[in-house]
């Protein structure tokens, strides 16, 4: 498969990372609907499609930051990286992430 490049700016990373810590549980996961309602109360013109993704899952998917998991229809999603300070090594105000799959 091709390489995926998501360009992401450091305030949208900081802001999805700052918005799964609000709505989480005590194990760190947030549902990934109540994220999305979050996201879009906090910050009304975010829109997963600014980053060529349709859903928010596709984009969190694409980062290769988070974990998500399915629990029956509902998704979840948490922080790979439980160190709340792991944006600080965000230096340049674009971050581009590639997945590569082998």
């Amino acid at each position: 498969m091709p390489n995926q490049q998501v360009e992401v700016d450091e305030p949208t990373l900081q802001l999805i990372y700052k918005s799964i810590k609000d709505v989480a549980d005590d194990d760190g996961w947030a549902n990934l609907s109540t994220l999305g309602n979050h996201l879009a109360t906090i910050k009304p013109d975010f829109d997963t499609r600014t980053y060529r993704r349709a859903k928010l899952s596709g984009l969190l998917q694409a980062l290769d930051l988070f974990e998500i998991k399915l629990e029956g229809s509902q998704k979840f999603v948490r922080d790979f990286f439980p160190n709340p300070d792991f944006c600080r090594f965000l230096k340049t105000s674009t971050l581009i992430l590639t997945r590569v799959y082998f």
